[in-house]
């Protein structure tokens, strides 16, 4: 995995005649790593529900978790509130990573899958130098596999006009 390092230097300080100087020292680095993990969310819905006479709003929040290269999370969360459900639903995502199954190139998936949630069944056919082919109007999806690390694919959808059930499938694709 590729990560990033951060340097930070350990000043050193002199009592001078002219004051205090200060220099960083060459031997005293701290190194840092940094988790190559982000998050993205996708979609959030708001949805209305009738109590007796009162009308109230809440938020379905679907959020990914990813490094590209193989790692990939995915969760989803309803609140009240659209920023409490969009951390709820990034630490669902975190809770649910899981290694995304590669073929030896490690740029597309490893067999055939089949991922359904509700009434959407995905397919996701693996392919060597096709890019993602059948992605082009649907951005969502092409970002989601992007996330998981996988760059070649043919995808196929029965409803792909429903994004929080289709993002939901290719999930199950990926676990099964």
């Amino acid at each position: 995995m590729a990560y990033e390092y951060i340097k930070r230097f350990i000043w050193e300080v002199d009592d001078d005649d002219l004051g205090l100087t200060m220099r960083p020292t060459p031997h005293s680095v701290v190194v840092k790593k940094v988790d190559p993990m982000r998050f993205q969310t996708f979609k959030v819905i708001p949805i209305f529900e009738k109590k007796r006479e009162d009308r109230r709003k809440k938020y379905r929040v679907y959020v990914g978790y990813g490094d590209g290269e193989g790692k990939f999370g995915f969760g989803v969360f309803c609140g009240k509130n659209e920023l409490a459900a969009t951390e709820k639903a990034k630490n669902a995502a975190a809770r649910s990573v899981l290694v995304v199954p590669r073929s030896k190139t490690s740029e597309t998936i490893d067999k055939k899958r089949l991922g359904r949630h509700g009434a959407t069944i995905v397919t996701l056919i693996p392919s060597e130098n096709a890019g993602l082919v059948g992605t082009e109007k649907l951005p969502m999806v092409k970002q989601l596999l992007l996330l998981a690390g996988i760059k070649h694919c043919l995808f196929s959808c029965n409803e792909p006009h429903l994004g929080g059930n289709m993002c939901l499938a290719i999930f199950d694709a990926f676990k099964n």
